[in-house]
């Protein structure tokens, strides 16, 4: 019996909660769609950010020229940064420029892809074309500043190739005169059998 009651008294409580509602339906639509309509307004006040995205390789040889950190370093770099911005006209006046520096550099994110030697460049920005212009001449400026170290990492390679070859064709030299003497001990005059094979 108590059960029954007990039952009854939860329903009764639903039944109260959903005639309120019901009640104050009007209080209830005018504060979702002042939410909605405060949302619309905000998202349309707000100022619109473009990003663009671009994966670079780190130039290797036979090891990375540079690793990755010192990448990320040199991509926000002050020194890096501060041709782009000139390039492109992002500063109206002298005084502006360590602070459109600043702004750029938090606008630039560096993502390392894991077990590659690929970084991914992100990069934000309010204009459209601006965004994309800043990213070209993002990764156009780290490659002409890694082309040279490259270059010079490549003939250095080549010119150790070159010696190497050297080295190769003198030793393979000597393993021709050095078969050609066993092979034929009799025609050389003055060195024994047993001098030869002890010269081996």
């Amino acid at each position: 019996m108590e059960n029954q009651q007990y039952i009854q008294e939860d329903e009764i409580d639903l039944r109260d909660y959903i005639k309120v509602i019901l009640k104050r339906k009007k209080v209830i639509l005018a504060v979702f769609f002042v939410a909605v309509i405060t949302a619309t307004i905000v998202s349309f006040l707000m100022p619109k950010i473009y990003q663009t995205s671009s994966v670079i390789q780190i130039g290797s040889i036979d090891e990375l020229l540079i690793n990755k950190q010192e990448a990320k370093e040199i991509l926000l770099s002050h020194t890096f940064l501060e041709p782009i911005v000139k390039e492109l006209n992002l500063v109206v006046s002298p005084e502006q420029l360590n602070i459109k520096i600043k702004q750029l550099r938090e606008n630039i994110k560096i993502e390392d892809i894991k077990d590659t030697n690929l970084l991914k460049i992100k990069v934000e920005y309010p204009d459209p074309d601006k965004v994309v212009k800043i990213n070209m001449a993002v990764i156009n400026s780290f490659i002409s500043q890694s082309q040279p170290v490259y270059q010079q990492r490549l003939s250095l390679i080549n010119e150790r190739l070159k010696e190497l070859e050297v080295e190769v064709k003198n030793i393979q030299d000597d393993i021709k005169r050095t078969q050609d003497l066993i092979t034929q001990p009799s025609t050389v005059s003055g060195i024994s059998q047993q001098e030869v094979s002890l010269r081996i």
